[in-house]
């Protein structure tokens, strides 16, 4: 009975390292075919400001050349993980709430929209 359920068990990982070496080999396959584009907005970037193991890299990671309408950094305490768990995780909130906050004001109105009036009769 113990010899079969370890013969399961070992089944279920060698499937399970199978299936993520497949993730894996897609994941690499994308990556080296990905062209990127500009994208015509601002982009903003939350870093952690913890060195990573790219830290002898451009801290930009290369966004600014893709950046369009500009890069908006902010630094945020911690690590790569860490910057996700508490005290760190707060920081992360405001300064995102503030960042989306700048975005919907940043917006263009165009009159459009549930609480606009309606600007003809086909708009009714």
């Amino acid at each position: 009975m113990f010899a079969g359920k370890l013969s399961r068990d070992r089944a279920r990982e060698d499937l399970f390292a199978k299936i993520l070496d497949r993730v894996r080999a897609a994941n690499s396959q994308a990556e080296l075919a990905y062209v990127p584009h500009e994208y015509p907005g601002k982009i903003t970037l939350f870093w952690c400001s913890e060195q990573s193991i790219r830290a002898y890299e451009d801290w930009r990671l290369g966004w600014s050349e893709v950046a369009g309408g500009g890069l908006e950094l902010h630094g945020i305490p911690g690590g790569h993980l860490t910057m996700l768990t508490e005290p760190n995780i707060g920081v992360l909130a405001r300064e995102l709430q503030a960042a989306l906050q700048r975005a919907l004001l940043s917006q263009p109105t165009t009159g459009v929209g549930p609480s606009s009036p309606p600007t003809s009769a086909g708009d009714v």
